[in-house]
């Protein structure tokens, strides 16, 4: 039997990197959201992992002899963070991003400045035909697919 090299797997960590969503108040809460049912537990201010353990993982991640190939971002809504540019600045490897596609210019900004290593920006909202939210969704969406990024649904 060959043994498999545990070093030459490709992993991808996951982190929750914020609690912060523009869509789990109320009604308009995604079906599959678990943030609204343990946000209770999240006192104001600490919705965000701090930007130093994320750089600190980073560090970590660069120096071990595990073969890193893709930080996996959720939340809440990644882009909420409130130093979403400085955490993607900071992270040296591709980006699997879960995102709700309601964040404003500014973060499609960074996100633009990033394109290369978002593979892929998975979007995942419920409701497409909401007339208050389409236009931003679109707007993003056509952004990214004019960049080098890829988008999934």
């Amino acid at each position: 039997m060959k043994m498999i090299d545990i070093d030459k797997i490709p992993l991808s960590p996951q982190f929750n990197i914020t609690m912060r969503c523009n869509r789990y108040i109320g009604p308009n809460a995604c079906t599959s959201c678990y943030v609204r049912d343990i946000l209770s537990i999240y006192k104001n201010g600490s919705e965000d992992m701090p930007l130093e353990t994320f750089q600190r993982f980073m560090k970590l991640f660069r120096e071990s002899p595990y073969n890193i190939d893709t930080i996996v971002l959720i939340g809440g809504d990644p882009p909420q963070h409130k130093h979403f540019n400085e955490i993607l600045d900071s992270c040296p490897y591709n980006i699997r991003l879960f995102t709700n596609g309601l964040y404003n210019k500014n973060k499609r900004d960074v996100m633009l400045k990033h394109a290369k290593k978002m593979k892929p920006i998975f979007i995942h909202y419920d409701d497409f035909n909401d007339c208050r939210t389409s236009d931003t969704i679109h707007d993003n969406i056509m952004a990214m697919v004019d960049s080098e990024a890829k988008i999934a649904f």
